[in-house]
């Protein structure tokens, strides 16, 4: 009995320190940061823009990355993804931080979006980040690294037609949503999860793209804000953030 006992003891201190080692990795640093911490380099994969030239993260060296998985043919966070980011472009530009915060998406459906396609998408709601696609095993082992899902699934009923080809979506893919900032080394380390949360109404041209157009964008606790990007961004550019 005796030995039981201190067999359950022993499981318990193990699960305790389990938990513990994984809150200490993502810990956050301070009121300056809200997203969890961690200092780890992100894999080079091989990735190419909305004009078709072939890029990689790497390209970003130098300037902090605000970092988040989209998808164009996508109706319901993507979009609030964009007005978030439109936001952010204006906010940067505010605090004269454009040239040193590039703000990025990477597609989670490499089979529809094209370089033509994140072109389009570019065109059509004014998104202002660099719009990255590349191949599905290349875009894996990126948001593997990452800890992002990205699911296939068929369309039961067929949702709007697809606004790029007038034609009925025939699947979507469901995501992990949130938000990726990267160092000026090209370190991942803040990660927000969550829809993002714009603080403006989205514009007509996005909220066509919705499935219910009057939707409105989740609370703010259930995600990550404009104000969230921006401090956690300014951390990293004055090196308050450690993991």
């Amino acid at each position: 009995m005796r030995g039981l006992l201190w067999l359950a003891v022993g499981i318990t201190l193990a699960a305790v320190a389990a938990v513990t080692a994984v809150v200490w990795r993502h810990r956050t640093t301070g009121p300056a940061v809200t997203g969890a911490t961690l200092d780890q380099a992100v894999p080079e994969v091989a990735l190419v823009d909305r004009q078709g030239r072939p890029t990689t993260l790497a390209a970003f060296r130098g300037r902090v990355v605000i970092l988040a998985p989209f998808l164009t043919d996508c109706h319901e966070s993507c979009p609030f993804t964009t007005g978030a980011f439109i936001e952010l472009k204006n906010a940067l530009a505010a605090r004269h931080l454009g040239d040193r915060v590039a703000l990025v998406e990477v597609t989670v459906d490499p089979q529809r979006d094209s370089p033509a396609r994140l072109a389009a998408y570019q065109q059509l709601t004014g998104d202002p980040a660099v719009l990255l696609s590349g191949s599905a095993a290349a875009l894996d082992r990126l948001w593997a690294f990452l800890g992002v899902d990205h699911t296939r699934t068929t369309n039961t009923p067929p949702l709007k037609p697809d606004w790029f080809t007038d034609q009925p979506d025939t699947y979507d893919v469901g995501h992990t949503d949130g938000v990726f900032l990267l160092d000026t080394r090209g370190h991942e380390r803040i990660v927000i999860l969550g829809p993002a949360v714009p603080r403006q109404p989205l514009g007509s041209n996005l909220r066509r793209l919705l499935n219910d157009p009057s939707a409105r964008p989740p609370a703010a606790a259930e995600g990550w804000t404009v104000a969230n990007a921006l401090d956690d961004a300014n951390a990293l550019l004055h090196h308050r953030v450690h993991s």
